[in-house]
């Protein structure tokens, strides 16, 4: 009976073996490798969450940022401006920076006086002019320290220069005095002329 009975249903089990075979190989061929891609984006995605959280408090702090960058823009940019409350403020700052800039350098200063305020190019000027008397090298001195200081920055707009008439009795190894007038000019920002 055992024999009858594998006969007949033989074909049946061929059948049913070879169905969960194939079922075997989709889930190995198809199945399998889907769950596997699935998990690993899975996985990828919740890195990509905390980095998306960072991302977001940094969005957020962006205004605060941006804030601190212009801080920092304007106190850079202020310091290449003259400063003072007005322009009368600022002007005095000048003819003191001149002042110190001339003694610095070894030269006798005759005097300082501050020149009419002017606009050029929608940036406005305060100048000031220097009478100054010295040796060459005291008045290249101060040129230098006017025109390659940091701050303010300065430029200097006009130089004239006067030597005096040499004295019989001077010796050829000493150096001419000249007599100079420098204008110096800066610029203002955000200055209030009616204060």
């Amino acid at each position: 009976m055992n024999v009858a009975w594998i006969r007949n249903h033989a074909g049946s089990a061929l059948f049913l073996a070879f169905n969960v075979f194939m079922l075997l190989c989709i889930y190995m061929i198809v199945v399998q490798p889907i769950g596997t891609i699935l998990t690993e984006q899975a996985t990828r995605l919740s890195d990509r969450s905390g980095e998306l959280a960072r991302y977001q408090a940094m969005a957020g702090e962006e205004s605060a940022v941006r804030a601190l960058f212009g801080r920092a823009r304007d106190e850079r940019n202020a310091s290449i401006f003259l400063s003072g409350e007005n322009e009368g403020a600022a002007s005095a700052a000048l003819q003191a920076r001149l002042k110190q800039v001339g003694e610095n350098s070894g030269l006798q200063i005759r005097s300082i006086a501050a020149l009419e305020p002017r606009t050029e190019n929608a940036v406005r000027y305060l100048g000031a002019q220097m009478d100054v008397s010295g040796a060459i090298a005291s008045i290249h001195q101060t040129l230098d320290s006017l025109q390659r200081g940091i701050a303010p920055v300065l430029f200097v707009k006009s130089l004239t220069i006067r030597a005096p008439a040499s004295a019989a009795g001077d010796a050829a190894e000493q150096q001419p005095i000249l007599n100079v007038q420098i204008e110096v000019l800066g610029a203002v920002q955000n200055v209030d002329a009616t204060r």
